[in-house]
């Protein structure tokens, strides 16, 4: 029997961050077919991102999300979970509803 592990987060040395949090805040971004950002994040953050169809996406200071393989891929409902780094925010691109859960 396989049990199913949940993804892990990668810091910056590409050392594994423990799944130890508990869920926080969601925040919800909506893109159209364009390029979307988050809010600013205002310290490192781990969040779990899941969407309601499959969509690109990208962290940055001013990240542009773009659909091709320059951007990573996140496919519909298939969660996963990343570090946001403080100043960062997430750009999203897709005809999508995209939720990003702060992990505390």
């Amino acid at each position: 029997m396989t049990e199913f592990l949940p993804p892990q987060a990668i810091d910056g040395n590409r050392q594994v961050i423990p799944n130890v949090f508990e869920p926080g805040t969601t925040k919800k971004v909506t893109s159209a077919g364009t390029s979307v950002q988050s809010t600013v994040y205002a310290a490192d953050t781990i969040v779990d991102i899941v969407g309601d169809a499959d969509c690109y996406y990208e962290f940055g200071t001013d990240p542009t999300a773009l659909s091709a393989s320059t951007s990573g891929y996140l496919p519909s409902k298939n969660g996963m979970q990343k570090l946001v780094r403080a100043g960062h925010k997430i750009a999203i691109i897709g005809t999508v509803n995209v939720y990003i859960t702060a992990q505390t």
